[in-house]
């Protein structure tokens, strides 16, 4: 998997991700790596990428999201237009 790709899969098997390049996004990989933790589902780091064991799955919790002020900047750039 290229390392400009920021999803990681949730399968009913287990999973071995291999990063091929350089990682460009590794604060949102991070994040969501934390994010599924909070819900149930373990990643583990490897040396070239991650490991997801199968048969996870995802479990409700309380949970306050962080807001996405990357997305907002449109919104604001076009105001200003």
């Amino acid at each position: 998997m290229p390392g400009n790709v920021s999803s990681l899969p949730l399968t009913g098997k287990d999973c071995t991700i291999a990063v091929t390049s350089p990682l460009q996004s590794v604060g949102y990989i991070n994040m969501t790596i934390r994010t599924m933790g909070v819900f149930g589902v373990k990643v583990e780091a490897t040396e070239n990428g991650y490991f997801i064991k199968g048969g996870q799955s995802y479990k409700p919790c309380r949970y306050t999201c962080e807001g996405d002020w990357s997305q907002a900047a449109f919104f604001r750039a076009d105001a200003l237009h």
